[in-house]
């Protein structure tokens, strides 16, 4: 009843508000999967980035969150309202880790920023392993997804979001991974890393490109 709820009542309302103040814009919605195990792994660049995906998406995501922001008035609880739940960003989180393997033991989509942690420059900051060792383990889908615009929109030296905005999502092609671990997990962690982030700045703003990709693409 609670995702019934979230799904089709709470979820059209936020999508609608986001419309409004942000000409929220969803690209390749096609590439999702209706139903069983995903990771989606955005790039990390807002606050409101975990509820901007959700509100997209017409199964329920449950985003692994920065402890902090899960604590932050009204956001925290639209966060949690949208499946978010914490995680510590210093030391290893074993709580977290375990409840997004049982979300996707289950079937259910769960959502990374590969990150770890929200940008402080926009720029695309490297990736941790994280959500490919999870995905690797359960042969778990990844599909990679690039958000423009949310940083304009709330800066980390902003203290309140701007009203207005402009706000497009990408939702890439899903890359499928074999069941690995041990050696084979190791072995295949670095490629799916490379294609995941080729994927997202394949559609990310310039101002927001690693200047390290912007050398190798020009070279």
């Amino acid at each position: 009843m609670k995702s019934f709820i979230i799904l089709n009542v709470i979820r059209p309302i936020v999508k609608l508000i986001f419309k409004l103040m942000y000409g929220l814009e969803a690209k390749g919605l096609e590439n999702i999967p209706a139903t069983g195990a995903v990771v989606f792994t955005p790039n990390h660049i807002s606050y409101i980035d975990p509820v901007l995906v959700g509100a997209l998406i017409t199964r329920r995501v449950y985003f692994m969150t920065w402890d902090e922001m899960l604590k932050i008035p009204i956001l925290g609880s639209i966060g949690r309202w949208f499946g978010a739940y914490p995680v510590k960003l210093e030391g290893h989180d074993r709580f977290a880790v375990k409840l997004t393997q049982d979300h996707l033991k289950a079937g259910r989509a769960v959502g990374i920023f590969p990150e770890g942690g929200r940008t402080v420059s926009g720029k695309l900051d490297p990736f941790k392993q994280g959500a490919f060792r999870l995905s690797l383990r359960g042969g778990v889908p990844i599909i990679p997804v690039t958000i423009n615009g949310a940083y304009d929109i709330w800066p980390p030296e902003q203290k309140f979001p701007k009203l207005t905005g402009k706000v497009t999502i990408y939702f890439h092609s899903p890359i499928y991974l074999p069941n690995a671990s041990g050696a084979e997990l190791k072995e295949h962690i670095p490629e799916i890393i490379e294609r995941v982030r080729e994927s997202i700045i394949s559609t990310l703003e310039e101002k927001l490109i690693p200047d390290d990709a912007k050398i190798k693409s020009s070279s």
